[in-house]
């Protein structure tokens, strides 16, 4: 009999992984020319992946991701659902989206809370994750 729950995830994504280096290879010796732009969430298993096992290329953070744990630690600040975290995070969250080298400026931003509030964990992990 068939279990109605999913499997639980596979240590490493090993699966995963080979498909994708296999469709990637596949795809790469169809169109030599194509341009690789690897894009993944901040996972250091997947960072690694990319730069270890593919070909070279550009590699990106997801926006949807990056977004989220920008909004923790801008909530870590300043309160959850407060009128300045809310503006704080769409002002970085644009930043972030619009102005070429943005994310340099988050990062900025986010290495000042990170001193201003010390004590609070998930500034630092969030400015670990944009690092």
């Amino acid at each position: 009999m068939q279990s109605a729950w999913p499997a639980p995830p596979e240590p490493g994504k090993r699966t995963l992984k080979a498909a994708l280096a296999a469709e990637l290879s596949a795809a790469l010796r169809q169109r030599p020319d194509l341009k690789l732009v690897k894009v993944a969430d901040g996972g250091a298993d997947n960072w690694t992946f990319f730069s270890d096992e593919l070909p070279r290329g550009e590699e990106a953070l997801d926006f949807f991701h990056a977004r989220e744990h920008l909004h923790a630690a801008v909530a870590a600040a300043y309160g959850d659902g407060t009128k300045e975290t809310r503006r704080r995070f769409e002002q970085l969250r644009d930043t972030l989206r619009d102005e070429v080298g943005g994310v340099v400026r988050v990062i900025r931003a986010l290495d000042y809370l990170r001193k201003r509030f010390p004590r609070r964990d998930a500034i630092r992990q969030c400015a670990a994750y944009f690092h």
